[in-house]
């Protein structure tokens, strides 16, 4: 019998159906008989659409927005798949999906078999309650770290595959399994690659967040220290910086915003960064409004001090302190006539409800808001889930110019305390 390799897959997706929905990120563990490990690649995929259920996959608009498409990646994928026999837990689904995307990056497939460790246990296993990955891995003592992401669930799946693949040639000879799972599973294509495998990982994601938010304490280290008196309203400066974090992004052009309106004003760093800390002590103030701060409102606040380079123990202690005093303020915006359209799958709560569409709806209605299905150019709002939403109707605010908001600060605006 001829030496065989495995390549074992995991996918994140955007959903369920590889019709419409895409994938996220894609994990590959290259493995020989012995289980030993060949090979591995990981990356994350833009799917140049909504990221799906970001509270499930981990996985953010903005962690994908730099990362490579599948029509990028297709050359590594082959690369790590070819000549060997696929794996997969629950091949109808990854190897469905696998199979949409080489379509549309032309590449066609009549067929992608694999092997798939569900069906597997079912033969191995037939007591088991459940086949989901973590059960069977917690039956057969095989370790698994973080469930959901591509490669903790591809390596767990390899594992896995190991472990019942020894089990199986202790009742069936190797001729047999080579026969019955080896020969109508091994894919292989005439196909030459040259070059590094492409690659974009969530510590790449993570350390270009990091990068994009060292920007302001750049910004700020790069102001001078003027000599004339400063010039400026705090208000008329609070005012900006709402403007520009409605979004909860800082783009290139508002960074320059900053710098000019700093420089033309005479605001020295130091006074900019007093400033950047009374923004953030009234965004608590009006987060503990009701005398409560959500999960929802503490990573908000943890984003916007990131944003403004607020140092932690700083942030903490205005935290520590409005909490003692409770004071509040009222911030609330007036929206009413305004036409509003939500798009991504929304992740606040309120009294212990995740908001949904439907309840986004109504909420915003009760408020004086016209909701509007799709996007227009005379569409007022854009609620985005995450800020660098990729979905149609993200892409399509940003062509017509229509305000993006963050969700989170929308329903401050109406005055909607979240819980």
């Amino acid at each position: 019998m001829k030496l065989i390799e495995f390549a074992v897959v995991d996918l994140e997706t955007t959903g369920f159906s590889h019709r419409c929905d895409r994938i996220v990120e894609i994990a590959i563990v290259r493995t020989n008989e012995r289980g030993e490990t060949i090979a591995k690649y990981e990356t994350l995929v833009n799917p140049h659409r909504d990221v799906g259920a970001s509270a499930i996959h981990k996985i953010t608009a903005t962690d994908v927005i730099n990362a490579p498409t599948f029509a990028d990646i297709k050359d590594s994928v082959i690369e790590m798949l070819n000549n060997s026999v696929i794996i997969s837990h629950n091949k109808s689904f990854d190897l469905g999906f696998l199979k949409s995307e080489f379509n549309r990056a032309g590449i066609e497939l009549d067929t992608l078999n694999g092997i798939c460790t569900l069906r597997l246990s079912k033969i191995l296993f037939p007591e088991l309650p459940s086949r989901k990955l973590e059960v069977i891995c917690e039956y057969l003592d095989v370790p698994i770290e973080n469930a959901h992401r591509a490669y903790d669930d591809c390596l767990a799946t390899a594992f896995l595959f190991h472990k019942m693949y020894n089990t199986f040639l202790e009742n069936i000879s190797e001729d047999e399994f080579y026969n019955e799972f080896i020969i109508p599973n091994l894919f292989s294509l005439d196909f030459s690659h040259e070059g590094d495998l492409i690659e974009f990982k969530r510590d790449d994601a993570k350390k270009q967040k990091l990068e994009v938010r060292s920007r302001m304490k750049n910004l700020l280290n790069l102001i001078p220290d003027f000599y004339k008196p400063s010039q400026y309203n705090i208000s008329e400066y609070l005012n900006l910086l709402d403007q520009i974090l409605e979004d909860r992004l800082i783009t290139d052009e508002e960074f320059n915003e900053i710098e000019n309106y700093a420089n033309e004003n005479n605001i020295s760093s130091k006074e900019l960064n007093n400033i950047h800390e009374e923004y953030y002590r009234r965004l608590v103030r009006f987060y503990l409004a009701d005398k409560f701060l959500s999960e929802v409102e503490l990573l908000d606040l943890e984003k916007v001090a990131a944003l403004l380079q607020i140092d932690k123990e700083i942030s903490n202690t205005i935290l520590d302190l409005e909490k003692a005093e409770l004071n509040t303020i009222s911030e609330e915006s007036n929206y009413g006539g305004e036409s509003v359209c939500f798009t991504g799958q929304l992740s606040s709560s309120l009294n212990g409800q995740l908001i949904d569409k439907e309840l986004a709806h109504s909420l915003a209605i009760e408020k004086g808001l016209i909701v509007k299905k799709h996007v227009s150019k005379k569409l007022d709002l854009l609620v985005v889930a995450d800020p660098n939403s990729q979905s149609r109707k993200a892409r399509k605010a940003r062509d017509y110019g229509v305000k993006i908001i963050a969700e989170i600060v929308f329903w401050r605006n109406i005055g909607i305390q979240l819980k």
